[in-house]
């Protein structure tokens, strides 16, 4: 039998290591459940990660994207960029209620039950293609350096990637 955090696998998939500025990263995070029965997790109130746009996601996963090289020992340190006019007002889609997430075996796919009830079902992917970040309320291209990106879970699963921007 594979214990449960052993079948939960998060991946972090960029397009490319190496842009120029005013080009775009292509950014893929799927947490995908290799256990043979479904999993389930109760929850007391909706999760929400981060991503790439200010509404955030329910899904099981999520990144954030920083200006520099970071490890899982600094990365704590440093300040996310923001792919969204902060100041601006956002309508976002409909955060369900949910007291339970089932992962689904063999795949990457979550269900969200509320009460006993399916409210939906998605993949557990992100995907995000982008080409700089705001500042206030100016947007900037991505400038040349290192930029360190993090995928993590709701089971405190870390991964980390980079680019460069030439």
């Amino acid at each position: 039998m594979i214990s449960t955090l052993k079948a939960l696998h998060l991946s972090l998939k960029l397009n490319t290591t190496k842009i120029y500025a005013g080009q775009g990263i292509g950014i893929v995070v799927e947490l995908y459940y290799s256990g043979n029965n479904p999993l389930y997790i109760n929850v007391s109130f909706p999760i929400v990660f981060s991503s790439s746009t200010p509404c955030g996601t329910q899904k099981l996963v999520g990144f954030k994207v920083f200006k520099g090289y970071y490890t899982i020992e600094n990365i704590s340190m440093a300040k996310p960029l923001y792919f969204y006019k902060p100041s601006e007002y956002y309508y976002c889609p409909v955060i369900f209620a949910v007291t339970q997430y089932k992962l689904l075996p063999m795949s990457d796919e979550i269900q969200l039950i509320y009460n006993g009830r399916l409210q939906a079902t998605m993949h557990d992917v992100l995907m995000a293609s982008l080409n700089g970040y705001w500042i206030g309320s100016n947007f900037t291209y991505f400038q040349p350096g290192i930029y360190t990106v993090e995928a993590v879970d709701y089971f405190n699963q870390t991964v980390l990637a980079y680019f460069t921007v030439l």
